[in-house]
């Protein structure tokens, strides 16, 4: 250590014990004011962060450190130059709520370009003054600082002549130092007292830190190398190459990066094959290649700690981000590697008052796996701080009941599917600076250990009957991640068949689990009575076999979005006939979407229309006498939705019409038969539902009751699980309150009570 830092060192331990004392004194008052004003702080400089710091080693013992803690964290993401005594004060209202897990970022050594991992560890000693029970997830990004990338220029992203602020993740130099700077920071944690509160790494790189880029087309150096790696494991030699790209020219090591199509502006979905499997490749490289690349470092990670570290990834968001360049899609190649999580925000779209806050990937298929999934919290709360006054702001008009209501149907989608939380102050500027809040996430935080011991009771006794609600009642939602790699009409398509779909089923008040589509043909996936294919447009004809198995085995019913099946070896009309089997014909040239209901509804009217108008090609019709058509085009009057039921057992619906609604998905539902949990009254709710074991949460578009049937099977008594002496008791049915916006956690037991005994 160089003179300057030592003496720099030994000046801030001399004052620490003073500052120690103001931070220890303002975490009391945190914890014993409760529901008081928070006190209002001047805004730190670096300087003023390194000197609240007294490192000490704490010894605990008992629930302190209990595994069993509930996945529920406090992201502290305070950035570079940030305001961190802001974050400080929020963590010690978490403690004072009774939550000690936080998620703290944290700076990688970069060899020559720095920091010294001194800079980590004053920061969780910071935090472990403060609240000495803390546990902590590290959130460590993994850009390289402006002077590597400076130094090593073939390893930075670039498109077209534009240098992105953003490495190539193809980049083996990149990769090799990034590992070095976590084995530097590995290493002085465990030479620290720090080692045991490390709970695991958060790794983020790349375009807000989860590993996407939207820019267009990556053609760095460190991209091409990284492609022609990719192409001689996938076709091996020149020729094969050349006979898939229909190329006699193309040569591995010559093979270049296409350039990227107009996707934005063009009514043409697919590319067209075999000419333009060169696209296919590279969409389907980028996912392989930053899934790979997470992989191995996850695999470092657990080497470097003796696979004594959790490793969590941002990573996954195959119903939430439209371009097929994003790279996310490779969830199931890096499933079963390393890692034992992946993190994603609550849906930006459809996630205000009265949204339905959907998760942005295959939660339930990573939890299949025996991984986690996290979500992260950070609704936007009208709460600030004001570097220059330093005093917390409120944002004027905006309800903090409803900031909270947000808060509660984003912890029921949590609980419901048993996922982690991160509640998040995004930018470490005070969003959540206020005491109140930090006391209900106290009450959640008790709820969800709470509830998860009474799933445990239920899984380990598995009495038939006492567990709600029923397995015939379940959609799955199956999503695909192959077939985004074959669509040249990406983002304009994706939002309506997978983010809009996705919502869709959060507001058809079924229970509904989000799973790829690989793990249904594997059969992971529980026995359900549904199975939504948003968009399975590529299936080869042994997997369509598979399917129809499955689903005459299962006697369930498959919704089919839109191009089911259309992509087999070669794209043709025929592979939907043969997947729907149904007749279906395709319109000559682009036709135009936007259809009518035909039936008579209960939860939609005929004559009703719904769909966008767009144009699109190709565009299917159903052309079978043999079906029951449901509704039909606008524009041209065909068929645009049927369903067919067949000797086997099983029914198939097909929705040419990209779009689907809430009443028109619980309109084929209440065809099949299958149980809708809220009935029909003379207003039709279309609230945001959440399902789990025993567990009904929802989300109010709007005032006014609903009425929720249980089922026939057994009387059930419901408690609040917020709110405890709010409950029915011994009811198959009950009319449940709502005000707009308000979110309720209901608990079921049956009605002899056997879960408490």
């Amino acid at each position: 250590m160089s003179n300057d830092k030592l003496s720099n060192w030994m000046w801030v331990l001399l004052r620490a014990g003073a500052v120690a004392v103001l931070v220890v004194l303002a975490v009391w008052a945190g914890l014993w004011l409760g529901e008081r004003s928070a006190p209002v702080r001047k805004s730190s400089t670096p300087e003023q962060e390194k000197e609240a710091v007294e490192p000490k080693a704490v010894a605990l013992t008992g629930d302190a450190l209990a595994l069993e803690a509930p996945p529920l964290f406090f992201f502290a993401n305070v950035p570079a130059g940030g305001d961190w005594r802001v974050a400080l004060e929020e963590m010690g209202m978490a403690a004072g709520a009774g939550v000690h897990q936080y998620v703290v970022p944290v700076a990688l050594p970069w060899a020559e370009f720095g920091p010294a991992p001194n800079a980590a560890l004053e920061r969780l000693e910071t935090v472990l003054t403060l609240d000495p029970r803390a546990r902590m997830l590290l959130y460590v990004k993994l850009d390289p600082p402006d002077a590597w990338r400076s130094a090593h220029p073939d390893a930075v992203a670039k498109v077209g002549d534009r240098v992105l602020p953003y490495v190539c993740v193809a980049s083996e130099r990149w990769l090799e130092d990034a590992c070095k700077g976590l084995g530097v920071l590995i290493n002085a944690l465990t030479d620290s007292d720090l080692g045991p509160r490390v709970l695991g790494y958060v790794i983020a790189c790349l375009e807000e830190g989860r590993w996407y880029q939207s820019e267009g087309y990556d053609t760095s150096p460190a991209n091409m190398a990284g492609f022609r790696r990719w192409l001689r494991l996938r076709y091996g030699d020149d020729a094969a190459l050349q006979a898939a790209w229909v190329d006699e020219a193309v040569t591995v090591d010559t093979a270049a990066i296409p350039a990227m199509p107009d996707s934005a502006n063009t009514h043409q979905v697919f590319f067209a094959l075999p000419e333009m499997q060169r696209q296919v490749d590279f969409l389907q490289y980028v996912s392989d290649q930053t899934a790979d690349c997470i992989a191995a470092l996850a695999g470092y990670i657990k080497e470097a700690t003796n696979s004594g570290a959790e490793v969590i990834a941002p990573y996954g968001y195959s119903l939430e981000l439209g371009p097929s360049a994003a790279g996310h899609y490779a969830l199931m190649r890096i499933i079963d590697s390393d890692i034992d999580g992946f993190v994603s925000p609550v849906s930006y779209f459809n996630r205000g008052l009265a949204g339905a806050g959907g998760p942005m990937g295959p939660v339930d298929s990573v939890m299949l796996h025996g991984k986690q999934w996290y979500l992260i919290d950070d609704t936007r709360t009208g709460i600030a701080h004001d570097p220059a006054s330093g005093a917390i702001t409120r944002l004027e008009g905006l309800r903090l009941e409803h900031v909270y209501s947000v808060q509660q149907r984003n912890f029921a989608a949590a609980l419901s599917h048993g996922l982690g939380l991160f509640w998040t102050d995004p930018e470490g500027q005070g969003w959540l600076h206020d005491l109140k809040m930090w006391d209900r996430f106290g009450t959640m935080y008790t709820v969800y250990k709470e509830y998860s011991a009474f799933r445990t009771v239920l899984h380990q006794r598995r009495v038939p009957g006492r567990t709600w609600p029923t397995p015939d009642t379940f959609l799955v939602l199956v999503v695909d991640e192959q077939s985004r790699f074959y669509q040249q009409c990406d983002a304009r398509l994706n939002r309506i068949v997978l983010t809009h779909a996705r919502d869709c089923v959060l507001h058809a008040s079924v229970p509904a689990r989000f799973c790829l589509l690989q793990d249904v043909l594997e059969e992971r996936v529980p026995q359900a009575a549904v199975y939504l294919f948003l968009n399975a447009f590529r299936l080869q004809e042994g997997t369509r076999e598979r399917l129809h198995e499955l689903l005459a085995r299962q006697g369930a019913a498959a919704i089919w979005l839109y191009a089911p099946g259309y992509i087999a070896g070669s794209a043709a009309v025929e592979n939907v006939s043969a997947t729907t089997r149904m007749g279906v014909k395709a319109f000559d040239g682009p036709a135009t979407s936007g259809s009518i209901y035909q039936l008579a509804g209960t939860w939609i009217n005929k004559n009703e229309e719904y769909g966008e108008a767009i144009e699109w090609a190709p565009l299917f019709y159903v052309d079978d006498e043999g079906v029951d058509v449901i509704a039909s085009y606008r524009d041209s009057g065909q068929p645009s939705a049927a369903i067919a039921f067949f000797e086997e057992g099983w029914a198939s619906i097909f929705l040419a019409e990209p779009s689907l609604t809430p009443a028109l998905l619980r309109e084929i539902l209440h065809i099949l038969g299958q149980r809708l949990y809220f009935q029909e009254t003379t207003v039709k709710h279309f609230d945001a539902t959440y399902f789990g074991p025993n567990f009904f949460g929802v989300h109010a578009q709007e005032a006014g009751e609903r009425l929720i049937h249980l089922g026939p099977e057994r009387l059930w008594n419901v408690q609040d699980l917020l709110v405890p002496e709010i409950g029915w008791l011994q009811k198959r049915s009950f009319m449940l309150p709502l005000k707009a916006g308000e979110t309720r956690l209901l608990k079921l037991t049956p009605a002899d009570d056997f879960a408490r005994r």
